[in-house]
Formats: C-alpha cells, sequence, structure tokens
C-alpha cells in the first residue's frame, strides 16, 4: 500500500489527492478521472465482489464463470448455450468449455431441442441445484453488505440505472455487428 501511495503522490501533488478513504471527512467533489470513469468504477467493484465470492466458490472447487453459468441455468432450465452466451457475456466457445466442465462434474446435464436437433438445451442437475443454492446465499450476503449503505429506494435506483447502460451497451454491440 505504501508504494501505491508514492506513486500516486508522484503523478498527482498532495493537495490534489482526494481522501477517498473510508469514513474520511471530506468527500471530494472531483474525483480523478480514472476513479471517474465508469468501466474502471465497475470493475473495481466486480472485483472485489468476485474476490469476495471466490471464496465460498473455492472450497466448491468453481470458478466464477462457472458460478455464472449455473445461475443462468437455475434461472432459465433448458437454456441453450447461445441464450447462456448473450446474457453472461461470455464468449460462445468459453460456455461450451464451462458447459463441459460442469456436466462432467454432474451439476448440468445438455440434451438436443426435440423440435430441432441443432440446438442443445442445458438442464440443472440435482446436485447443481444444491450447489447453486447453497453458492447464492453467500452471494446474495455479499451482495447485500456491499448494498447496506444504500436506502431501498437508491438500491432499487442503482439497479435500474445500471440495467440501462447494459442495455444501451448492448444495443449499440449490436446495432454494430448487424
Amino acid at each position: 500500500m505504501a508504494g501505491l501511495k508514492r506513486r500516486a503522490a508522484r503523478r498527482e501533488p498532495p493537495s490534489a489527492a482526494p481522501d477517498l478513504r473510508p469514513g474520511s471527512p471530506a468527500v471530494p467533489t472531483e474525483l480523478p478521472a480514472r476513479r471517474a470513469y465508469l468501466p474502471h468504477v465497475l470493475s473495481r467493484l466486480m472485483n472485489l465482489l468476485n474476490l469476495q465470492l471466490l471464496k465460498y466458490l473455492r472450497m466448491r472447487k468453481l470458478t466464477i464463470g462457472q458460478f455464472r453459468v449455473l445461475q443462468f441455468i437455475e434461472q432459465f432450465d433448458g437454456a441453450t448455450i447461445n441464450e447462456i452466451s448473450a446474457d453472461c457475456v461470455i464468449e460462445q466457445s468459453v460456455v461450451s468449455r464451462i458447459v463441459d466442465q460442469l456436466e462432467q462434474r454432474q451439476l448440468v446435464n445438455r440434451k438436443k431441442n426435440r423440435s430441432n436437433a441443432r440446438y442443445v438445451q442445458v438442464f440443472m442437475a440435482a446436485q447443481g441445484r444444491t450447489t447453486i443454492a447453497e453458492l447464492e446465499r453467500a452471494a446474495r450476503k455479499i451482495a447485500a453488505h456491499a448494498a447496506s449503505e444504500l436506502s431501498a429506494t437508491e438500491h432499487a435506483q442503482l439497479v435500474s440505472l445500471l440495467q440501462r447502460v447494459f442495455h444501451k451497451i448492448n444495443e449499440g454491440i449490436q446495432t454494430r455487428l448487424d
């Protein structure tokens, strides 16, 4: 941490560096550019949440990607690789490997779609349901703690705003790809 402070001091004069420590008396009116850059802020948040979640995932020998895929399948049992890929924002080839790994561990099952054999659907296995239920409890506790400083209204607004940003970005990606 001391090295980080020394590097930061060389880049910014001490008077310009805001005190962002928890409990600091003054909240800065302007954040340094990298701290106000939305991808950076979201990345830092996700990294911290994922680090906390990893403690639970390691006990189950799962990765963050495997957990995200299990979450989606639990919610949308019978989803296709394409649907999982689109929602989890993970490349199809990576989702296929993750599903292979989860299937080998008997957490999910693959079945060909009855009406169109080109599509493979992924279903949650009994062991997968047990695993995801335990991990979801831990994930919800972590998320609840992270948002504990927000009122119910602020929490709803934050989720709504982030969903709007996500849909706008996703819309832009689809537009460029078409």
